[in-house]
């Protein structure tokens, strides 16, 4: 009987010290762009007014033309004695998105538009959350970490800022914009590879929730998506 006490203890002590919680702080780059059919069609940059004061503008400001965006996180994960990953992912991010702009036109109040060439970036900050699940395999000295997961993004401060140029005019903007959708849901895949407390991550998200939804009388197809990369420190 006290043989069996002593190996039950001893399997529970092996168990606990198999399992582990890392704590990792994240500083993150890549690169962020919108899908879709909305975002497809042809920009124009329209000038400000200045007798009204209306702002000028790019219809879309969207950019399909993936663009470098970075930010950073906190992170926290539970990995089992079976080498499952459970964890989850609280971030900033700057996110940045550039369109080609194809035509201009002076002011919102003139019906004059003209071939153009320049771009407008658009940024926008977010929020984000991320909860995931996956698995960590060893090789040697390295644990490489696959996971999967939802992220929910709240979408803060907006701004673009923009130049194009056509048939001897320059109009540009530089201004806060705002948008009725706060929130953007996203599948998000993730590879790290963590050697003693440093590590590299690279990340796909996928956006799942139409920025045009509930949208009528134009063309619906709005999407997120974000290619990431990044170091990683563990704390612990």
């Amino acid at each position: 009987m006290k043989q069996l006490l002593l190996l039950i203890l001893g399997l529970s002590a092996a168990t606990a010290q198999a399992q582990s919680t890392e704590v990792t702080l994240h500083a993150t780059s890549g690169y962020f762009s919108y899908r879709g059919a909305a975002v497809s069609g042809p920009t124009v940059i329209t000038g400000s007014d200045a007798a009204t004061e209306f702002p000028g503008f790019t219809s879309p400001p969207y950019g399909n033309r993936f663009t470098l965006s970075y930010g950073g996180a906190g992170q926290v994960q539970r990995v089992t004695a079976h080498q499952l990953v459970l964890g989850a992912q609280l971030g900033y991010e700057w996110l940045r998105s550039r369109v080609r702009i194809d035509y201009l036109s002076t002011s919102p109040f003139s019906s004059r538009v003209v071939p153009a060439t320049g771009h407008t970036t658009f940024t926008s900050r977010f929020i984000n959350t991320h909860l995931f699940v996956g698995r960590r395999f060893g090789v040697k000295a390295v644990s490489l970490d696959a996971t999967l997961g939802p992220e929910l993004g709240i979408r803060g401060a907006e701004r673009e800022k923009g130049e194009a140029s056509g048939d001897g005019i320059t109009v540009r903007t530089n201004q806060k914009t705002s948008n009725e959708t706060t929130l953007d849901l996203r599948a998000r895949a993730n590879l790290a590879a963590y050697y003693q407390r440093f590590g590299l991550s690279v990340g796909y998200s996928y956006g799942l929730l139409d920025y045009e939804r509930g949208y009528t009388g134009g063309i619906n197809g709005f999407y997120s998506q974000m290619l990431r990369v990044g170091l990683a420190y563990r704390l612990n």
